[in-house]
């Protein structure tokens, strides 16, 4: 098994209307969110608006 370390200034963060996503990890290396043509990403997003 090969471990990969994720340090924070190689995470790639979006900012959007209601908040950011910060993307740590997508498959193929090679691939882009923006063209849709990953199989496999690994994200967090936090959001500032809330609905209550």
């Amino acid at each position: 098994m090969e471990l990969t370390v994720i340090r924070e200034e190689s995470v790639i963060t979006s900012h959007w209307a209601g908040g950011e996503s910060k993307q740590y990890y997508i498959y193929p290396p090679t691939s882009s969110y923006s063209n849709r043509d990953f199989l496999f990403r690994l994200s967090m997003a936090t959001s500032t608006t809330c609905d209550s």
